[in-house]
Parts: C-alpha cells; structure tokens; sequence
C-alpha cells in the first residue's frame, strides 16, 4: 500500500525533480522559522492556499516510510495537512510523477480523503 502526498511547482522545478530528484528548500516561513526540506500536502493545494506554480506532481512513498515527524502544525483549521519532509527521504524511498488536479478529482469523487494513519499528526 503506498502514500500519496501532492506538491504543486513551476513547469521548469517539476521537470528537474523528475530528472534528478528533489532538493531542499531553505527559506524564512510565515511564522518566523527557517524552513529546509520539501513542502508536501495531503490533497492538492493551489494559488488561493499560498502554492505557486501551474504543474502538480503526485508523490508516492511506501506505507513503511513514516513522515509523521515532518508534519507541519501551523494551528487553526486549514483543509489540508502538509509536512516538511527532508528531500534525502523523498528521493531514497519516494518517486514523483506528473499529475492533475481533475485526475485527483476523478481518483476521488468523494472530496478530499482523510489521510491515512501512518502519516497523521
């Protein structure tokens, strides 16, 4: 059984993850930390919640991998759970394929799944 998390991005960053894996951001974050790894999400997250770029990637790890320790708690009700997860265990455990908002939608008709076990906080 594997995981599915969902990170949107330009054209030119999703290309290069898909070549040559996925590197590590470092950037203040809006409450004051100093963010480093890659930003993942449990349903597609689009302009309107803070993502930029027009590509969606679909990002699948194995149920074995936990990355509840990555989860990102920002407090408050936000519709959707991120994790700030190192590139490292993305790039050994993980892959990445190209992806679409209405294949995520055809994939579930029901709404945005809860996510499962092994990955909530």
């Amino acid at each position: 059984m594997d995981q599915f998390f969902y990170r949107r991005t330009t054209e030119e960053k999703a290309d290069s993850i898909l070549r040559h894996g996925f590197r590590d951001e470092e950037a203040p974050y809006l409450i004051g930390i100093n963010a480093k790894g890659v930003w993942l999400s449990d349903r597609p997250v689009d302009c309107n919640e803070g993502a930029t770029g027009d590509t969606l990637l679909r990002v699948i790890l194995p149920c074995s991998v936990d990355i509840s320790e990555h989860y990102f708690d920002e407090g408050g009700e936000k519709g959707y759970k991120e994790w700030l997860v190192p590139a490292s265990i993305l790039n050994s455990f993980g892959r990445a394929e190209r992806y679409s908002d209405a294949a995520y939608h055809e994939d579930h008709p029901e709404g945005f799944p809860c996510s499962p076990d092994i990955i909530r906080a």
